[in-house]
């Protein structure tokens, strides 16, 4: 519980800090206690790229950078792999990395969820082994893949499920209000 609540703590500093530097152009230093706190646009929070804007693009941007990198590093060995092989390692390096956190990606436009759909399209070309212009659509169905804006919807229907059914902890499923009690 304290552990939240310090991270509670945190993120409003966070947040409070970002808002003073980008939107009242207070370029000051800021102590507090013996540590001299400095605005920023971006910060990073359980390493997800939080800025001024919670428009998400940096986050969008260096999760896609970092998936891309690891795609290229498998590109080069996969070669010499079957398949499912080439699938599971895909799976450990690129999804893990694009389902880390993606419930903060919920109702973001389209345009910005882009590269990282663009990442998915490129992992599913590797396992398949298809060519750079080839379409990708029946191998992400073949695969079983779901779009990107399909897989944060996914999970956070299972997430708002499992609150409700009490697999959750406690401060998750207390943040949820059945539609019942909810009065008009």
């Amino acid at each position: 519980m304290h552990f939240i609540l310090f991270y509670s703590i945190l993120f409003y500093f966070i947040y409070l800090f970002i808002y003073l530097f980008i939107y009242q152009h207070i370029y000051t230093f800021c102590g507090v206690g013996s540590t001299v706190v400095t605005p920023t646009t971006v910060v990073r929070n359980l390493d997800v790229m939080l800025d001024a804007e919670l428009s998400m693009r940096e986050h969008v941007s260096r999760t896609a950078q970092s998936c891309f990198y690891h795609l290229g590093r498998l590109r080069s060995v996969c070669r010499q792999l079957g398949r499912d092989v080439t699938a599971r390692l895909v799976s450990a390096f690129v999804s893990s990395r694009l389902d880390y956190c993606n419930v903060v990606l919920t109702g973001l436009p389209t345009s910005t969820l882009s590269p990282l759909q663009r990442v998915f399209n490129a992992a599913a070309r590797l396992v398949v082994d298809l060519r750079p212009r080839d379409h990708v659509t029946l191998a992400l169905g073949e695969l079983h893949w779901l779009p990107i804006d399909k897989r944060i919807d996914y999970k956070l229907c299972l997430l708002v499920h499992k609150a409700s059914i009490g697999q959750t902890p406690t401060y998750i499923a207390d943040m949820l209000t059945p539609v019942s009690c909810v009065s008009k």
